[in-house]
């Protein structure tokens, strides 16, 4: 039961749960999915999508897991400690807004688990593209942005495209880019998807996100180092190459950037930048929270630390615990322990990198979270959705892991 099951036989159709309503949802969040690079107005296209697809899932005939259901107690958690936690602020129509935009977001990673859980490996794969399709067109008008230095498309000489900031730009497109890593292997037009790869990483290096970069360093790395793990030449040869392949771009990108890309880059270099440092800084706000969190078990309500700090506390880790109290913090942590867990238990069942992909994707918007207010992204919540919902195990393996409970009639 240990070894892994061929991918061919692990991604099963449910017996429940398809029909005309759930092709119909599927076709209204792909739509969503795509419209991820349009982000401004609010409400934006793209949440409209995702709140249609919310409402059709009463009409779905839906499986639901025991993964949903941990999902809605561990998550429903962390929501309840940010409502007590801001009871006492709840007037204040900025601490509404706040709440409304978190409480949206954690109903997408469940929508999106509930979605994963009758998929087939075709519409994981329908995701991916999607997804990389939508970041060709933010990387696009970012790139736009960063050349003309149209405000809509650009922030203080970063790219951003039509998406609120920089950081959240490059946090949306560092998946796609980690995604064209599993789509090469397995596309017939592998230059084509490589130039696609390149293209992105040039829109994500405009953007001059330090977390962003970073993050698709450390997660495409990890990725490859992943699936070639049992080849240590191909290993190395593969990483020699990505590392070509990210300098090329570097090396274009000094080219025709012109000085002004050479300025920002040199500026984005250093380690520890003026709002990083003193007293008011990014590691000082980090060091002053502590004493506030111990004082605080139910937290200080959301926003509050915007009242506290010049800026607020940017760090998701340590911002549950001191906007949503002790519970708030543990239900975050127990949320990502979670799903490293479902994570490694998909992985270890089937001999495709998939899961391995959608961990690295979600991972890498954590690490951008752990520097930025980055509760809101979508992509976070899409991809902890994603590794949640993934259900591998055929049905002869129902036996061994219970991941199925009967659904109502």
């Amino acid at each position: 039961m240990n070894q892994p099951i061929p991918v061919s036989g692990v991604f099963e159709e449910p017996v429940n749960g398809q029909g005309f309503m759930w092709q119909v949802r599927n076709f209204v969040f792909f739509t969503g999915v795509f419209l991820m690079f349009y982000t401004l107005p609010k409400p934006a296209p793209v949440d409209m999508a995702f709140v249609a697809a919310m409402g059709l899932t009463p009409l779905v005939n839906q499986k639901i897991t025991r993964n949903f259901l941990l999902m809605l107690l561990v998550m429903g958690t962390w929501c309840l400690s940010f409502y007590i936690a801001s009871t006492d602020v709840w007037r204040d129509p900025e601490v509404k807004f706040e709440i409304f935009q978190k409480t949206y977001v954690v109903l997408l990673g469940f929508l999106v688990c509930l979605m994963a859980m009758s998929w087939q490996h075709r519409h994981f794969i329908l995701l991916l593209k999607v997804y990389v399709a939508s970041c060709v067109v933010a990387a696009t008008l970012g790139i736009a942005g960063f050349a003309t230095g149209i405000e809509l498309l650009s922030s203080y000489g970063r790219a951003k495209g039509i998406i609120n900031d920089p950081n959240m730009y490059c946090a949306f497109l560092v998946p796609g880019a980690i995604a064209c890593l599993y789509l090469l292997p397995r596309s017939r037009w592998k230059l084509f998807v490589m130039g696609v790869a390149g293209y992105i990483t040039v829109g994500l290096m405009l953007s001059f996100s330090r977390s962003g970069i970073m993050s698709l360093i450390i997660c495409g790395g990890m990725y490859i180092a992943y699936v070639n793990r049992h080849t240590p030449l191909r290993l190395i040869a593969m990483g020699l190459a990505a590392l070509a392949g990210f300098g090329m771009v570097v090396v274009l990108l000094f080219a025709f950037g012109g000085p002004e890309f050479t300025k920002l880059l040199e500026d984005r270099l250093t380690v520890a930048k003026a709002y990083d440092l003193g007293r008011e800084g990014r590691y000082a706000r980090y060091e002053r929270a502590v004493p506030i969190i111990i004082d605080n078990p139910l937290g200080i309500g959301v926003v509050q630390d915007e009242k506290i700090f010049v800026e607020p506390i940017h760090n998701i880790w340590i911002g549950s615990f001191l906007l949503y109290g002790w519970i708030g913090g543990l239900a975050w942590i127990a949320f990502f322990t979670f799903t490293v867990a479902h994570y490694v238990r998909n992985q270890r069942a089937t001999d495709d990198p998939l899961p391995t992909l959608m961990f690295m994707c979600f991972l890498s918007t954590v690490f951008g979270a752990t520097l930025h207010e980055g509760e809101h992204w979508r992509p976070l919540w899409i991809f902890a959705g994603m590794v949640w919902g993934m259900n591998i195990y055929p049905a002869r393996q129902v036996t061994a892991y219970p991941t199925a409970l009967p659904a109502r009639s």
